[in-house]
């Protein structure tokens, strides 16, 4: 009969502490207010319980830098936000920590050139919009299983040289309002690409290698100064 009771017990309590379990958005806003209050704590690698929750791994300090230099400590992170940061470059060794990290977010920022050095297995998703770039530095050594990459709204002039490492991994590449002119030649071993945007470029022709891209189920070239053949074209192209 005891043991009747204790089963009891330990399922009400069971279904208190899920109840209980706070939502990311909570989750993300008991972080930046215990850092606020709290730095010392931080510092030290002490967080409140509601941080160290097994299947919360979100932490967003988009318009917040009280906790930045901090975060390194979180090491568990599967997502990893710093978007509007006023970022120009990326600090040396500052990703090293984050070994389980899935999605970066380093969008609306102002880095000019970027270079990864840190082996991030486990990358799945790049965000690197709006920013000022000319170059970007990616490798499959670095993120080998890395499958959508975002670079919307940059100052890229020339398609990076380095991507042509991800041709086996990439299935979402946006290159969209860049001052792009050409796609290079290695660009039609991209497989398995399923979704590419290159509108708002320099491009003035679509090579015909990309028919061969028979995984890509939309492309969008749209406002890109296209001759009037591949101007037709591209509307055929638009699926």
């Amino acid at each position: 009969m005891l043991c009747k009771y204790l089963r009891v017990l330990l399922l009400l309590l069971a279904v208190n502490l899920n109840a209980m379990r706070p939502e990311p958005d909570e989750v993300v806003s008991n972080f930046l207010s215990f850092a606020r209050r709290s730095p010392e704590l931080l510092r030290t690698g002490t967080f409140p319980e509601t941080i160290l929750a097994g299947d919360l791994f979100i932490i967003h300090i988009a318009e917040t830098g009280e906790a930045f230099e901090e975060i390194f400590k979180l090491t568990w992170l599967k997502k990893l936000y710093l978007t509007s940061k006023n970022l120009e470059r990326l600090p040396d060794g500052f990703f090293k920590s984050f070994r389980d990290l899935e999605i970066l977010d380093l969008d609306d920022n102002k880095l000019r050139e970027v270079r990864f050095t840190e082996h991030l297995a486990n990358l799945k998703e790049l965000h690197v919009r709006n920013n000022m770039l000319t170059s970007i530095s990616i490798s499959a050594n670095i993120f080998p299983n890395l499958q959508e990459l975002y670079l919307h709204g940059n100052q890229l002039e020339i398609f990076p040289d380095s991507l042509r490492e991800l041709a086996n991994s990439l299935l979402v590449l946006d290159l969209s309002n860049n001052k792009i002119t050409e796609l290079p030649a290695f660009f039609q071993f991209f497989i398995q690409l399923r979704e590419l945007y290159l509108n708002n470029n320099q491009l003035k022709i679509i090579p015909a290698f990309l028919k061969g891209l028979t995984n890509l189920k939309t492309l969008n070239v749209s406002n890109n100064p296209l001759t009037p053949y591949h101007s037709s074209r591209s509307r055929c192209l638009l699926f």
